[in-house]
Formats: C-alpha cells, sequence, structure tokens
C-alpha cells in the first residue's frame, strides 16, 4: 500500500511538472513555488498538498510551499490564487468546493472557469455518514436498506458500504487500519 501511495503522489507530481514547466519554458522554476490550501492544516488536502509539494521540490530542484489559507469554505485562499499574478508560480491544490462554492456563496472572489486552469487530479476521498454508537434508533437503516432509496443514492453516484452498521464500522476499521499505515510509513507529517 505504502507503493501504491508513493505511485499516486509521483504520478500526480510527474503530470503535475509536465504540465506547468513546456508552459513557462524550460528554466521554470527559476524561483520557489507557492502551492495555496484553501483549508486548515491537518486535513487531507494539506496531506496531499504537502506530499506532493516534497516531490515536486525533488524533480524541480526548487522549494514548494504548502500555504494553508483557510477560511469561508475554501474561498478565501482559492480567491488568493485567483488574484494572483498568473506566472505559474502560485499553485491552488482543492477539493470538490472549488466547484460547489459560486452555487452556495453569493461572492467567493473567485470564477472557477475564469480565473483557472485545471492541472491534474491529485486524489479522490470519500465522505461517510455516521453517528453514535449509543444511538438505537434504527428508523435511518431502516430507510438506507429500503430499494427505493437505495436506488436514488446510486443513481446521485452514492456508494453505500455495508449492509448494517456492523459491516460498515468493520469496512470503515478496516480503511482506516490500511490508511493509516499508509500515512505513518510514508513519513508524512503536519508541521
Amino acid at each position: 500500500m505504502k507503493q501504491l501511495l508513493k505511485k499516486c503522489v509521483m504520478l500526480a507530481a510527474g503530470l503535475l511538472a509536465a504540465t506547468v514547466a513546456p508552459a513557462q519554458g524550460a528554466a521554470y522554476p527559476e524561483k520557489p513555488v507557492r502551492v495555496v490550501v484553501p483549508f486548515a492544516a491537518g486535513g487531507p488536502a494539506d496531506l496531499v498538498a504537502r506530499l506532493l509539494g516534497q516531490k515536486l521540490s525533488e524533480r524541480w530542484k526548487q522549494p514548494v510551499v504548502v500555504d494553508n489559507r483557510g477560511g469561508a469554505g475554501g474561498n478565501i485562499g482559492t480567491a488568493l490564487v485567483g488574484q494572483a499574478q498568473p506566472d505559474g508560480y502560485t499553485l491552488l491544490l482543492t477539493t470538490s468546493v472549488f466547484i460547489s462554492n459560486p452555487s452556495l456563496y453569493k461572492q467567493t472572489g473567485y470564477d472557477p472557469f475564469r480565473d483557472f486552469a485545471p492541472i491534474t487530479l491529485a486524489g479522490v476521498s470519500a465522505t461517510v455518514v455516521s453517528r453514535h454508537p449509543s444511538y438505537t434508533a434504527v428508523n435511518s437503516i431502516a430507510v438506507l436498506k429500503l430499494s427505493d432509496v437505495q436506488q436514488r443514492l446510486a443513481q446521485d453516484a452514492f456508494d453505500i458500504r455495508g449492509n448494517t452498521p456492523e459491516e460498515f464500522g468493520r469496512y470503515l476499521r478496516a480503511e482506516f487500519t490500511k490508511w493509516a499505515k499508509v500515512v505513518r510509513e510514508s513519513g508524512a507529517r503536519v508541521e
């Protein structure tokens, strides 16, 4: 699994390096590159940015600085990059809020289509619905088991894992164990 994470990070770093460098000329980058993460340090986007930043720094022989600019659901950091000099030295690593926020906020400070050009997909993450273990009401579980509800969730690209809370709990524990080990072995640190 450690090898898989390394391969994914190296692939994303390679794609990013190959995509940015030709647009800037052979000497890119001539100075440090800033990667803005529009969320607080320590989260998933920050971890990915730091892993990618390390690999890009090694490849480019220039520092890659991760700059966490959280606030307003990601809008502050994203707007900062959208208004930055378009020279390739200020990059954005964000999540799906990048596209959804303009529908949720009157003013985001950026236009995802006018102010940005995509480089690469750096990763995919899951969203989990959970409850406290002492919660005994079965209504939510019963509702999720209804075939019409499962069909609607499937149409909306929801992937329901496990048929019971116990099965889902086992799935989550297995995923946590698997990915915690990968992160630990990668040596990733939040500073």
